[in-house]
C-alpha cells in the first residue's frame, strides 16, 4: 500500500508541477486584449451558462475514478496557483456514478480561464471517458 500511496503523491505533486509551469508559460507571455473580443465573451456568457462542464461518463463499468482524481487536483492546484478557489457545482445523474462538475469560473479572468479550460483538455485529451464542454448550460442539473 505504502508505494501505491507513495505513487499517487508523486503523480500529484507532478500534475501539480506541469500546472504550474503551463501557468507561468502562459501566464506570462504579453498579449493584447481588444475591447470587442472582452464585450463577445462577456454576452456569451449568460446567468444559466457555464465556462466550462466536465463531464464523467461510464460505459457499463463505472467512471473513470482515477480522471476524477485527476480533476480535483487539478481544481486544487490552480487554486494554490492563483490564490483563488474555483467553484463548481457537482451534479450526480447516473446510475453508474456518472456526474458533471459545472464551474462559472468567474472568479477568474478571461485568460486564466483559458487556461483553465485548455489545461483540463491536455489532461483528459485521450479519455474517452471525460467530456469537456464550454459556455453550455448544465444540463443534468436538476430545476
Amino acid at each position: 500500500m505504502s508505494s501505491q500511496s507513495n505513487l499517487l503523491n508523486f503523480k500529484a505533486w507532478n500534475l501539480f508541477l506541469i500546472s504550474y509551469f503551463l501557468f507561468l508559460i502562459l501566464g506570462c507571455s504579453s498579449s493584447k486584449k481588444t475591447s470587442a473580443s472582452n464585450n463577445q465573451t462577456k454576452d456569451t456568457i449568460k446567468n444559466d451558462t457555464y465556462r466550462v462542464i466536465v463531464s464523467f461518463i461510464s460505459t457499463g463499468q463505472g467512471i473513470d475514478h482515477h480522471a476524477k482524481e485527476k480533476f480535483i487536483t487539478y481544481n486544487d492546484s490552480m487554486a494554490v496557483i492563483n490564490h483563488i478557489f474555483t467553484k463548481y457545482e457537482e451534479i450526480h445523474w447516473g446510475r453508474e456514478g456518472e456526474v458533471d462538475y459545472c464551474l462559472m469560473l468567474k472568479e477568474l479572468n478571461s485568460s486564466k480561464q483559458k487556461i483553465f479550460v485548455d489545461g483540463l483538455k491536455n489532461i483528459f485529451a485521450d479519455n474517452k471517458l471525460v467530456f469537456i464542454k464550454e459556455n453550455s448550460p448544465c444540463i443534468n442539473k436538476r430545476k
